[in-house]
């Protein structure tokens, strides 16, 4: 599912960053581990998630991601920052507007209070398996030389039917920039994205890519996986 769950989730996946930067990676990742007891989910108006005690700073999301928010904004008790990814249009769409996927971040006190996900979750995917991925990552496996973090979406039974199907994804997301052929007869759709905003010094322009793995002739995916600035996030979905 399109959860560009994205930044949240690759902060898992890091190893050349500061070292006070990865122990605060460390902590949130122990957080995770707790989920209820430092974490909060809402889904109204938009998925959202909640820290009790933010462990990150507000400059450690744009080390993670490698460049400055898109937009700013303050208010009475702190500041929203938003970072807003443009699909990359595949040939013959370059005339369309580019569908953009804005994430979010709540700073209080000089750090990340929440995070708020692209409003294109709410629209493929049910609350209840959205907090059920987000709960999986206090269980992800991380892979330092790969720069990656994987879990598995646990779900109450019967709740693997809530996954979107290709329909929906194609209605909310578009077609994908190109699709891959999988070695057992399956096939990956992948779709590429650029952020919207000024790369940190020294470092390259953000770009970020979202993917749904199906099995072979199947209507939903089994797997989702989302990689910004090199960091991946896999989640086995129900």
């Amino acid at each position: 599912m399109p959860r560009l769950p994205l930044l949240l989730i690759a902060l898992l996946a890091v190893l050349a960053l500061p070292g006070c930067v990865y122990l605060r990676l460390l902590t949130l990742k122990g957080q995770f581990g707790e989920f209820d007891r430092y974490c909060e989910v809402r889904t109204e108006p938009q998925l959202e998630l909640r820290f009790k005690e933010p462990p990150l700073l507000a400059e450690d999301v744009d080390e993670l991601i490698g460049a400055r928010p898109s937009a700013t904004a303050a208010y009475a008790g702190g500041e929203v920052r938003a970072y807003a990814f443009a699909r990359i249009a595949y040939a013959g769409e370059e005339h369309l507007p580019p569908k953009i996927l804005t994430l979010s971040t709540t700073v209080v006190g000089g750090r990340i209070a929440a995070i708020a996900f692209p409003r294109q979750v709410s629209l493929v995917v049910p609350p209840a398996l959205a907090a059920a991925a987000l709960r999986s990552l206090g269980r992800a496996e991380v892979d330092k030389l790969r720069f990656s973090a994987t879990a598995q979406v646990q779900t109450p039974e019967g709740a693997a039917v809530q996954v979107p199907g290709r329909a929906r994804l194609r209605e909310v997301l578009g077609e994908p920039a190109f699709t891959e052929a999988q070695d057992d007869g399956g096939e990956r759709w992948i779709y590429r994205y650029r952020l919207v905003a000024e790369p940190l010094p020294g470092r390259k322009p953000v770009v970020a890519a979202v993917a749904f793995r199906f099995p072979p002739g199947a209507e939903r995916p089994s797997r989702f996986s989302a990689n910004i600035a090199g960091k991946w996030l896999y989640l086995d979905l129900p």
